[in-house]
């Protein structure tokens, strides 16, 4: 082989090698968090295992494109087959992290494709209680009206309605009252959502209470009734 073509050999060997290394240094998950759509088109199209691919806490490429409120990524991975009821290492699926980032739209797209609604994680929260605890209250209004479960009861006895109450987000608690949500439940502190309204000194919110049926002379198991809570206060 004489020297002109060894050359060409050898560069196109280096070539090849540059490339290779270039496609194992490629993260798919940093193109997801980034939204790259086209570049991780291209890596899913060549390697479609790619698809159940999870990080280190268990998160898969759409958590990660969800939570970067990327519709078009978000979209192409679930036609791709990412599975949206994977769960990370806290038992969220793309949806609880939907409904923490307050990505409204991305949320509404999930639940059309059937990604489960009421999905419990592991401190027994549903995407409801996500939205609400980050102060995300279009995306928690849009959960309540595709018919999300408003009395479940997470790890401390709290439901979506006290975490409103607790949060001052008078119109998400005004939509879940609407909507059937009871007043009446209790916290494993034996607390009901009126009494951090108190505790809040919120009078409107109290008087919404009252408004809808709240009795006045309502007590809890310690004898403690509302005006006995309104009198500590002062």
């Amino acid at each position: 082989m004489n020297l002109e073509k060894r050359s060409s050999v050898i560069f196109i060997l280096i070539s090849f090698i540059a490339v290779s290394l270039h496609a194992v240094d490629v993260d798919p998950f940093q193109l997801a968090k980034t939204g790259d759509l086209e570049s991780l088109r291209e890596m899913i199209l060549k390697q479609p295992e790619l698809t159940k691919l999870q990080d280190k806490r268990r998160s898969t490429l759409l958590h990660h494109a969800v939570n970067g409120g990327f519709q078009k990524l978000t979209t192409f991975l679930v036609e791709r087959g990412v599975d949206m009821e994977a769960r990370d290492i806290d038992g969220d699926t793309a949806l609880h992290w939907a409904a923490a980032a307050g990505k409204t739209g991305i949320a509404r797209y999930l639940i059309s494709r059937k990604a489960e609604l009421d999905v419990r994680n592991r401190r027994k929260q549903s995407p409801l209680f996500y939205a609400i605890q980050q102060r995300k209250s279009e995306t928690a209004i849009s959960l309540i009206e595709a018919g999300a479960e408003l009395n479940f009861q997470d790890f401390i006895g709290k439901t979506v309605l006290h975490n409103a109450v607790i949060s001052r987000q008078f119109d998400v608690v005004k939509a879940l009252v609407v909507r059937g949500a009871s007043m009446a439940v209790r916290s494993f502190n034996d607390e009901t959502p009126v009494i951090y309204a108190i505790r809040a000194r919120d009078p409107k919110m109290v008087c919404f209470f009252l408004d809808n049926g709240v009795p006045l002379n309502f007590a809890l198991n310690d004898g403690m009734g509302l005006l006995h809570y309104a009198a500590a206060l002062d």
